[in-house]
């Protein structure tokens, strides 16, 4: 699945804009409890809003606590049809800079570092490649959070399909912009706006491109990020391995 990054971060909202636990800190941890207004069950009276309801579920994941990330290091893990691809990222949120350690295009081991924000550095050999994997593989471990950063979001809102699910909120990105304009997310998420599962839609199809189960977030540094997804086969699962998150001292 490729992300869409909202024209290379530059709408993100905070100070910058598809498994092993291991938190590390940087001279301090953000304090463990959650705001009560992320936490709180969502009515049930009536469907919300389709921006209050992407609201809640960015707080669900720690968007309040972003500012305070130092760096997110992760390894992105997928089994399909048998065969196994990883790629190990080290993300600086605030100077947008990315350490990759992986494959080229060609399967040949290596490593890089590049600024997202330096034309240059973008402009290098394999680094356009090397960013696309980055874009999609930092949308599944962190997309609750692009709820609040990315911007000219489609928001629809509907009852949920499966037991366990109070909502379904479908997100369609503009037909401009990022790797792959005009891609839609539905999500299916419970009352307290955790996410159960999404499906993602390649260009607004009907059909859906992909799906998958979103484990229990656990918590890395005031984030809280889904570690396992597997797919409604057993051809296909994708999972995080070696999480860490550092923080700014607070």
């Amino acid at each position: 699945m490729a992300g869409n990054d909202g024209n290379g971060f530059a709408r993100i909202k905070t100070a910058l804009a598809a498994t092993t636990l291991l938190l590390v800190t940087s001279g301090g941890i953000l304090p463990a409890a959650a705001t009560p207004a992320s936490k709180a069950p969502l009515a049930k009276s009536a469907l919300p809003a389709p921006d209050s309801l992407a609201l809640r579920i960015a707080q669900r994941y720690g968007a309040d606590s972003f500012s305070h990330v130092k760096s997110v290091h992760w390894a992105f893990n997928v089994l399909y049809k048998g065969k196994k691809i990883q790629r190990e990222w080290t993300w600086f949120p605030k100077e947008d800079s990315v350490l990759y350690s992986g494959e080229d295009a060609k399967g040949v081991r290596l490593k890089a570092a590049y600024s997202r924000r330096n034309a240059f550095s973008m402009g290098a050999e394999n680094v356009a490649a090397i960013d696309k994997s980055f874009i999609n593989d930092q949308y599944w471990l962190l997309f609750p959070l692009h709820l609040s950063w990315d911007k000219d979001l489609k928001l629809e809102v509907s009852p949920g399909q499966k037991p366990g699910e109070a909502y379904h909120l479908t997100v369609m990105y503009p037909s401009t912009g990022g790797y792959t304009p005009g891609d839609a997310y539905d999500l299916f998420v419970d009352s307290t706006a955790t996410i159960k599962r999404w499906i993602f839609r390649k260009g607004n199809s009907p059909q859906p491109t992909n799906e998958a189960f979103w484990s229990p977030p656990a918590r890395f540094g005031g984030l809280e990020i889904s570690l396992e997804h597997p797919g409604p086969s057993k051809d296909f699962k994708l999972w995080f391995s070696d999480v860490k998150v550092t923080v700014y001292p607070s």
